[in-house]
């Protein structure tokens, strides 16, 4: 291993030889540019190995900080698949509901059809009652001759009377119920399904957040991937710096000690 001289003082103290040779000519003042300049590429070479450091420091943190991230990532991807899920069944159980209330529509529409036909019988029945009426009278008029069939005859009619209008009062009673129940069903089932659309845009929404802070954290995820491969470029920059000055460095020692080594020959020659 080369020597390591603390300053120029110290590298001329411990060549001596050298440098009382070079003193006689120009060498000292070229010996001490160059020396100037090895310690302004020693500062940047340090300054070059702290940025390593806090780059290495960086890209450690990076590094611990990628798991974390691609973990989130996971986790609101999974979140999207979910929402997505239920998004769908909302969409069958809507569909589902749609086909109901179509169906009750359709019953709604046969059920006012067979109360129209209904109201046609009664009017129709209600037209035999007038007439029927109209022969009491009839016969009311007839049966003065004889009081006693008379009376049996109206005792007759009335409870025909009375049968149709409770036959009629009986139909509209039904139908009216059955209207009634189905106007309930149709606006239950009117509620749920706004309810439903509610909640599926609600969900909506909720995977539109999803995906934008996802498509973030994917942007902020290439950002670091690509801050670390700058880093890691820049690394390899300062390391090769590094190997070129410590290449010079060494040539300047084998440089040294070879004048060293001359220059003792010399001294070794004038003292014979």
């Amino acid at each position: 291993m080369g020597k390591i001289y603390k300053s120029f003082n110290d590298l001329i103290e411990r060549n001596k030889h050298v440098f009382k040779f070079l003193g006689k000519g120009n060498g000292g003042g070229l010996a001490k540019a160059v020396w100037d300049s090895r310690d302004e590429e020693i500062r940047q070479l340090r300054n070059n190995i702290n940025e390593l450091k806090v780059g290495q420091q960086k890209l450690e943190y990076d590094n611990q900080s990628i798991p974390k991230i691609v973990d989130k990532l996971k986790m609101l991807e999974s979140d999207e698949e979910i929402s997505i899920n239920i998004i769908e069944g909302l969409k069958e159980k809507t569909f589902a509901l749609e086909d109901e209330l179509n169906h009750l529509a359709l019953e709604k529409n046969i059920i006012e059809n067979d109360f129209h036909d209904k109201e046609t019988t009664i009017i129709k029945l209600k037209i035999q009652l007038s007439d029927a009426l109209s022969n009491v009278k009839e016969l009311t008029t007839d049966l003065h001759k004889s009081q006693n069939s008379e009376v049996n005859i109206i005792k007759l009619m009335r409870r025909k009377e009375r049968g149709v209008k409770d036959t009629l009062q009986d139909y509209e009673g039904k139908v009216r119920a059955v209207l009634r129940d189905k106007d309930r069903i149709t606006s239950a089932l009117t509620k749920e399904i706004r309810e439903i659309t509610s909640v599926f845009k609600i969900e909506v929404v909720k995977v539109q957040d999803l995906r934008e802070k996802n498509n973030k954290i994917k942007l902020e995820l290439r950002k670091t991937r690509q801050f670390v491969e700058n880093l890691k470029e820049e690394v390899r920059k300062i390391r090769a710096n590094t190997k070129k000055y410590q290449i010079l460095n060494h040539k300047m020692e084998s440089e040294l000690y070879r004048l060293n080594y001359d220059l003792e020959g010399l001294d070794t020659t004038r003292a014979d």
